[in-house]
C-alpha cells in the first residue's frame, strides 16, 4: 500500500486524526477488538488510538524559520488508508488556525506555516 512520505493532508470534513502507520505512535491503546467505521466507499476497520508528535515550521517576524512540535492526541490507526489525516475541525475547534492554500504538513520537513496556536 502506497503511503504519501511523511505528508499529512488537512480535512475539514473530519472530526477524528487518522494515521495508517504504526510508527507515528509515541503512544497506544489497542481496541479489544477491531472497530468498523463506515466511509463514503467502504466500510474500514480501526483498530486502536494514541498520541503522536508532529514538527512543523512557523516564521517569526524576521523570517526565521522556528520548529513546533505539536502533541496530538486521540489520532486513530486505520492501517487500510493510504493517507495520514488530520481533522481541521478539530484543530479549529481547540483555537487554533490554519493557512489555507497547500493543505499538507510534513512531520519532518514541511511546505509552510499552517498550523501555530494562538497565544
Amino acid at each position: 500500500m502506497l503511503i504519501f512520505a511523511d505528508e499529512w493532508m488537512l480535512d475539514l470534513g473530519t472530526s477524528a486524526h487518522f494515521t495508517p502507520v504504526f510508527s507515528d505512535f509515541i503512544a497506544f491503546t489497542c481496541f479489544k477488538e477491531p472497530l468498523s467505521v463506515n466511509t463514503a466507499s467502504s466500510p474500514l476497520a480501526q483498530y486502536g488510538f494514541g498520541t503522536v508528535l508532529l514538527q512543523y515550521l512557523i516564521y517569526n517576524p524576521k523570517g526565521k524559520e522556528i520548529t513546533k512540535t505539536l502533541c496530538i492526541h486521540n489520532v486513530i490507526f486505520v492501517p487500510h488508508i493510504t493517507q495520514r489525516i488530520l481533522s481541521l475541525r478539530d484543530f479549529l475547534t481547540q483555537g487554533m488556525h490554519g493557512v489555507y492554500g497547500d493543505m499538507h504538513i510534513s512531520k519532518t520537513r514541511p511546505y509552510c506555516v499552517v498550523l501555530d496556536s494562538e497565544p
